[in-house]
C-alpha cells in the first residue's frame, strides 16, 4: 500500500513448508515500503477456510498492541489497530479474500487488496494457457525434456552450449509460476543454434539409437519448424513487459499509486504486441488483450479477479507527482469508478450528505488538476521545454 507515514500494511501468505510437508501462513508487516517476518502460524488441524485466516490476520493485526492486564477492549482493540495500521493484502483465492471481508467486518476503517503479482502471474497463466501459445510452450517442454532425459545427450547439449558461447541453462515452467514461461521459451530461444548442431552432429544417431523412432522424429519437426521459432520471438516480445511489471509490484519500491499506471503500460505493449505481430493468429492475439483488459476488470459472476480497486484508483487520482494529464486518463474513471470512492469515504463518516461533499470534493479535484497539468505541459511546450 502507499507509504502512509507512521501506518503498515499486514501481508498473509499461505504455503508449503518443505520440511514438515504441511500448510503454513507466513505473515509480514510494511512500513514506509520496508517489510518486516512477524510471524508464522500452522493450522494443525484446523481447517484453513476464511474463518482461520481471518483469525490469523487478526491475531497479527493485535499482536503487538500495549495491553496490559486483562483481555482488552473492543474500543482498545480498535483504536491500537487504527493508529498501528492502514490495510491488509492477500492473494486472491477465494477463503482469502472472505477473510478479508471478515476483518473488516471488525475493523472497517482498514483498506483490504488482493496481491497484484499474484494477479499478475494469473495473467501469464491465462496467457499461457491460450490454444497457440500452449501448443509454443508444449513443443518447448518438450525440446527440454528430451535433453534432460538422456544423459548423453544432455552432456553433448552443455558441451555445444559452451562452444557456442550459451550461458543460460534450459528452464522448466514450475507448475504454479507461470511466469516463468518466460524464461522457459528464453532458454530454448538462445539455444536455437545449439539444438540445430545437435541434430546435425556426428554423434547424434548414436546417441539416439536407443530412443524411439517417434521421439526424435517429433524433437526434429519442432527443431527445423521456423514457424516455432518466430512464434518464440514473438512470445518473448509480448510476455516480457508483463513479466517486468510483475517483479516491479512485488518489489519494495511498488506503492498503490503506480497501479493504474502499470496497468496502462502492459495494455499499450498488448495492443501495440498485437498491432505488430505476424505469427500468431488474430484469435490469439485478440484473446491476449481482452486477457489483460480481463485481469484488471475481473469477473465476478466467474470468480476471475482483477487487479482494479477503488484504493488504487484513489491513490493514483491523489498523487499529483504522477501527471494523470501524461497518462491516457480514461473518462471511464470519472464516470464509472469514481462513485467507489464511497466505499473509501465511508470509512470515516456514513453521513449521506458529508459522502455525496466528500465525494463532490474528490471529483473537483481530480478535474482541477488534469487541467492544470495541463496548461502547465502547453506552457513548458511553448517555451521548447521538452
Amino acid at each position: 500500500m502507499e507509504a502512509l507515514p507512521g501506518y503498515s500494511t499486514i501481508n498473509l501468505d499461505g504455503m508449503k513448508d518443505v520440511v514438515s510437508n504441511t500448510n503454513t501462513v507466513n505473515v509480514t508487516s510494511t512500513k514506509g515500503g520496508l517489510s518486516k517476518y512477524l510471524t508464522t502460524y500452522m493450522p494443525g488441524q484446523r481447517k484453513e477456510d476464511a474463518a482461520f485466516y481471518a483469525q490469523c490476520t487478526k491475531k497479527a493485526l493485535e499482536s503487538d498492541a500495549p495491553f496490559v492486564g486483562e483481555e482488552p477492549t473492543v474500543l482498545e482493540k480498535n483504536t491500537f489497530v487504527r493508529k498501528t495500521y492502514a490495510g491488509i493484502c492477500a492473494d486472491n483465492v477465494v477463503y482469502m479474500r472472505n477473510s478479508q471481508r471478515l476483518v473488516l467486518a471488525a475493523y472497517g476503517f482498514l483498506f483490504a487488496i488482493g496481491c497484484i503479482t499474484h494477479i499478475l502471474d494469473l495473467l501469464c497463466e491465462d496467457i499461457a494457457k491460450v490454444s497457440e501459445i500452449g501448443d509454443l510452450l508444449a513443443n518447448a517442454l518438450k525440446l527440454i525434456k528430451f535433453v534432460r532425459s538422456h544423459p548423453r545427450i544432455r552432456a553433448q547439449f552443455d558441451a555445444l552450449r559452451k562452444q557456442h558461447g550459451v550461458s543460460q541453462n534450459l528452464r522448466i515452467v514450475p507448475a504454479t509460476r507461470f511466469c516463468y514461461a518466460l524464461l522457459t521459451i528464453l532458454s530454448v530461444n538462445v539455444s536455437k543454434a545449439v539444438f540445430t548442431f545437435m541434430l546435425m552432429s556426428d554423434e547424434y544417431p548414436a546417441y539416439t539409437a536407443s530412443i524411439e523412432a517417434a521421439t526424435t522424429a517429433a524433437i526434429r519437426v519442432v527443431v527445423t519448424d521456423a514457424n516455432f521459432w518466430r512464434q518464440c520471438s514473438s512470445f518473448i516480445s509480448l510476455i516480457t513487459p508483463i513479466v517486468c511489471a510483475l517483479h516491479f509490484s512485488e518489489g519494495d519500491s511498488m506503492v498503490c499509486s503506480w497501479v493504474y499506471i502499470l496497468y496502462v503500460a502492459m495494455l499499450n505493449d498488448a495492443k501495440k504486441w498485437a498491432n505488430d505481430d505476424i505469427v500468431f493468429s488474430a484469435d490469439t492475439r485478440e484473446f491476449v488483450v481482452n486477457a489483460v483488459i480481463g485481469r484488471w476488470k475481473g469477473n465476478p459472476a466467474t470468480g476471475k479477479v482483477g487487479i482494479c480497486s477503488e484504493v488504487h484508483i484513489f491513490a493514483y487520482c491523489t498523487n499529483p507527482f504522477l501527471m494523470p494529464g501524461d497518462q491516457p486518463f480514461d473518462q471511464h474513471i470519472m464516470n464509472e469508478l469514481t462513485p467507489s470512492m464511497n466505499n473509501i469515504f465511508r470509512k470515516f463518516t456514513t453521513a449521506p450528505a458529508r459522502l455525496a461533499e466528500l465525494h463532490q470534493a474528490f471529483t473537483n479535484y481530480v478535474t482541477r488538476l488534469i487541467q492544470a497539468i495541463a496548461e502547465e505541459c502547453s506552457i513548458l511546450w511553448k517555451e521548447n521545454c521538452f
